[in-house]
């Protein structure tokens, strides 16, 4: 029994090992689908910031000093949109500071390789995949 567990757990590791480290980048125009292929991806939705901002200047009045101050009180109660906000911009410092996207979407597996316009992540996986064979 106790070394078939131990089997159990080498061959779980080996599994997990392999396994790309995946990073998403993309937009709301380019949804992502079959997202069961990478279930642990980092996904940066790089136009957060810009829905974000929207959302909190929708409606606002024409005087400068009142649209300031409903803007500062919807930004205090959004919670979600200030992690909106934080996540798009880590991505997008990601992306072009470090990876040095230059177009969305694009998909980064294990920091190195970079495949672009596929929102489908079944069909990244098999691509990642044979690339490397």
């Amino acid at each position: 029994m106790r070394c078939g567990l131990t089997f159990m757990l080498a061959l779980m590791t080996t599994t997990a090992v392999a396994d790309p480290i995946v990073e998403v980048f993309t937009d709301h125009a380019h949804p992502l689908t079959n997202t069961q292929a990478f279930p642990s991806a980092a996904v940066f939705y790089v136009d957060g910031l810009t829905r974000a901002m929207a959302e909190l200047s929708e409606g606002l009045p024409a005087d400068p000093t009142a649209a300031t101050a409903m803007a500062k009180a919807r930004f205090d109660e959004r919670t979600d949109l200030k992690a909106q906000m934080r996540e798009a911009g880590n991505g997008l410092a990601l992306a072009h500071q470090h990876y040095r996207l230059d177009r969305y979407p694009a998909i980064v597996f294990d920091g190195a390789a970079v495949l672009y316009g596929v929102t489908d992540l079944v069909l990244a996986r098999d691509l990642y995949r044979k690339m490397n064979r």
